[in-house]
């Protein structure tokens, strides 16, 4: 009897222990495992929870807070690609900065500009891009909710070479009004702020270019008008300037038409496959008398292998009259011309003019092909030159897809070489 109560005894309490572990014991402990696995950001391998209400209503709610953390989560890093897409793609230099003056966030362009290697997040502004101007701009745009822009000029970066950059601080509005903190944008305007140049430049020597001529014909004109019985003689003198600078206005204009037209949309050239031995012995024939008449030789060399071009006719003949009006122009007496036409490789012709003139000097030679650039100005303008006929030359043989480029050293003459690919 003693031992069936005490094995009865033991059979409820197993019963018993079963039932605890079965309601209270493995429900929680596979709460505790799904807490752990949620928090770890790892999905489980299952929420069903059997034996206890609360532990299931529990797995439930962890369920679906799993859900949604997962939905936040994949939200969040389709904002963060678009945000860096965004931020990427932009040619401007972006930097964010928080109520406290601190970068929260920079795009690339910023941080090539200034020449920074980390990400810079969570310094102020002053230590991230060291000018004291960004600084005050931003400030003031935290303090007054306004927005500023400036001009600075940066040394160095990631470019490796001075930059402007145009600077504007925008405020970033709570709903309240406040400033919750500001945009910062960096527009690099070196290149705009070049080109303003060049167009200043162009304008100045555009106006004394006809200034000169002009002023000279209004002497004279005044002259004739006011002496009428001034002598033959010198009124044909008068006469044979004012041809003389009328054929220089003329020249200048036409280069200018010239220069209009090939930086238009569509230039207007029309290619055509040319044979350029041909066309070069038609040219020498051209300017045999303009060579005779300065006792210079003009020599034109072949190759035998020269395959057809393709080109714009009319301005591949501008090309070489520019080149041969200088070579002549610049040679003396008894000197030799050289018009050759060669393979460079199986893509590439090179056309040359080469002289023995006067040449050009070495800090001279790179810029002969800017706008208006003379290496020496009182002669050219003596001998009638515009200054923009090598500028010509340049802008064709870039339209045809090639390159050019001089050699020449001071007392032994000049050689330029147009590099056309033979096909378009």
């Amino acid at each position: 009897m003693v031992w069936f109560l005490f094995s009865a005894g033991l059979v409820v309490t197993y019963a018993a222990a079963v039932h605890f572990w079965r309601k209270w014991v493995r429900p929680w402990r596979d709460v505790d495992h799904v807490i752990h696995e949620v928090i770890n950001g790892r999905t489980p391998r299952t929420f069903l929870v059997d034996g206890n209400r609360s532990a299931q209503r529990i797995a439930v709610a962890l369920e679906d807070v799993f859900v949604r953390q997962r939905h936040l989560a994949t939200r969040v890093e389709e904002d963060q690609l678009n945000i860096r897409t965004i931020l990427g793609a932009m040619r401007d230099g972006l930097a964010v900065v928080d109520g406290k003056g601190r970068l929260r966030l920079m795009n690339a362009v910023s941080r090539h500009l200034f020449g920074i290697t980390d990400d810079g997040l969570g310094r102020n502004v002053i230590e991230t891009f060291r000018d004291p101007l960004v600084a005050e701009m931003v400030t003031r745009t935290l303090q007054t909710g306004a927005s500023t822009s400036h001009s600075i000029n940066v040394r160095g970066g990631g470019s490796g070479g001075d930059r402007r950059l145009a600077v504007t601080s925008l405020a970033i509005q709570q709903e309240d009004g406040g400033t919750h903190g500001a945009i910062v944008l960096f527009q690099d305007v070196t290149q705009l702020q070049q080109l303003e140049q060049v167009r200043k430049d162009f304008v100045s020597n555009v106006s004394h270019e006809l200034r000169t001529p002009l002023s000279i014909f209004r002497g004279y004109l005044e002259t004739l008008i006011d002496e009428p019985d001034l002598a033959r003689a010198e009124r044909e003198r008068i006469l044979r300037v004012l041809e003389k600078h009328s054929t220089r206005l003329h020249s200048l204009v036409d280069d200018l038409l010239s220069l209009a037209r090939l930086e238009a949309p569509d230039p207007g050239l029309n290619f055509v496959s040319i044979l350029l031995d041909g066309l070069l012995q038609n040219i020498v024939k051209d300017w045999e008398k303009k060579v005779s008449a300065k006792e210079l030789r003009l020599v034109h060399i072949s190759d035998a292998d020269l395959p057809p071009v393709s080109a714009d006719e009319a301005r591949l003949e501008e090309i070489i009259y520019n080149l041969l009006d200088n070579a002549v122009k610049y040679s003396s007496a008894g000197g030799q011309v050289t018009l050759r036409a060669s393979r460079v490789d199986e893509h590439n012709v090179a056309i040359s003019v080469t002289d023995e003139g006067t040449g050009i000097a070495a800090a001279d030679l790179p810029r002969i092909f800017e706008r208006f650039y003379r290496a020496d100005k009182a002669r050219s303008r003596e001998m009638g030159g515009t200054g923009l006929g090598l500028s010509i030359v340049k802008h064709i043989v870039q339209l045809h897809g090639g390159s050019v480029e001089a050699e020449s050293q001071l007392g032994r003459g000049t050689a330029v070489h147009v590099i056309l690919p033979k096909d378009r």
